[in-house]
């Protein structure tokens, strides 16, 4: 007969490194791709902000950006106790159409299981060309129209009231 034992181990943060997203990935457009007076394509750096909230150094973390198409960069990094870290990733697309990009993070070594506190990920929208193409938020002159309207509304209602 074999007896077999199952333990639950619990390790504080103080003995394992805890990382997490700190905030949304940020992006900046830094170059146009032309070609003559085209522009065909465009350069950003994207920045993701990582935390080790827990106690000792994390082991070599491998940082990915993915695209739509399936289009990779990576960053491998180490964080220590306490530490945030910026992780900047230099991305070129050709792509004239937004794109959602993906962001993981998880431990190099492929033998340490992934888990919440060693491994994360997220995705965001990235807006080709720049703020300047971000499409109005609103139909241009509708706001002239509703005042107008209200106004004449109001007017009507003040000339009812005194007949």
């Amino acid at each position: 007969m074999t007896i077999v034992v199952l333990a639950n181990v619990c390790v504080s943060a103080q003995n394992q490194a805890e990382l997490k997203f700190i905030e949304e990935p940020t992006y900046k457009l830094t170059k146009e791709i032309t070609k003559g007076e085209t522009v065909i394509g465009w350069t950003y750096q994207i920045d993701i902000k990582i935390q080790n909230s827990g106690g000792i150094t994390s082991k070599q973390t491998r940082v990915n950006i993915t695209d739509e198409e399936g289009f990779t960069l990576q960053n491998i990094t180490t964080f220590e106790p306490g530490e945030t870290k910026t992780v900047s990733f230099t991305w070129s697309t050709l792509s004239s159409y937004d794109q959602t990009i993906s962001v993981n993070y998880y431990p190099l070594d492929l033998s340490i299981n992934h888990n919440q506190y060693n491994s994360g990920s997220t995705n965001f929208k990235l807006l080709i060309g720049g703020e300047d193409e971000i499409p109005a938020a609103s139909t241009p002159g509708f706001e002239i129209i509703v005042s107008i309207t209200a106004i004449a509304i109001t007017i009507l209602l003040i000339n009812k009231k005194k007949k």
